[in-house]
């Protein structure tokens, strides 16, 4: 009985590691926002945890989702990189690192695009709200809700896309660090 309550099923160091890289990203971009947006701070480091937030779920929702559809090689590598923080006797290391590589840059634009419009539904919930007592308070909430699905300013584009390059280079900055004290 006492195997169950091991901390050995707990992917602690995946734990460590998303935890001090939401703490990298809210920094670097709340610093970006407040540059690029002309928010107060206080709204910068709010939208930019929230949306770091979302955006952390959006991945590993969509990890656990593709997991189910990988082959068993890949199903290993990716259940080895969780637990164990490494990946379980590559065979063919050109190609993995590729699809690595590809996977990244996918993850990089799905953040991209979750925080997008995560910022656009934020800006929404934290504006006034109408009462919604008449039909036309509800045509102009419904209007803003379909605003915010349909566009996006390019200048939140902007600053968003600049705000998760610089923080995704900082988190792997310290990757490679962390890789290059491994391997020496």
């Amino acid at each position: 009985m006492a195997e169950i309550f091991t901390w050995g099923v707990i992917p602690i160091p995946i734990i460590i590691f998303q935890t001090l890289a939401l703490l990298f990203s809210i920094a670097i971009e709340a610093y970006i926002f407040s540059r690029q947006l002309l928010l107060t701070h206080r709204e910068c480091v709010q939208y930019s945890a929230a949306i770091n937030l979302l955006s952390a779920i959006a991945v590993w929702l969509f990890g656990f989702t593709m997991q189910a559809f990988l082959p068993p090689k890949f199903k290993l590598q990716l259940i080895s990189y969780i637990f164990l923080g490494r990946f379980y006797n590559i065979e063919n290391e050109t190609l993995f690192n590729f699809v690595i590589v590809l996977l990244l840059l996918f993850l990089f634009f799905l953040v991209c695009f979750v925080e997008f419009k995560g910022l656009d539904f934020l800006e929404i919930i934290f504006s006034e709200w109408p009462e919604l007592n008449t039909p036309e308070e509800r045509q102009e909430f419904r209007q803003r809700l379909v605003a915010a699905v349909t566009y996006t300013d390019p200048e939140k584009v902007t600053a968003i896309f600049w705000a998760n390059a610089a923080s995704n280079s900082a988190i792997l900055l310290v990757i490679l660090i962390a890789v290059l004290q491994y391997y020496t």
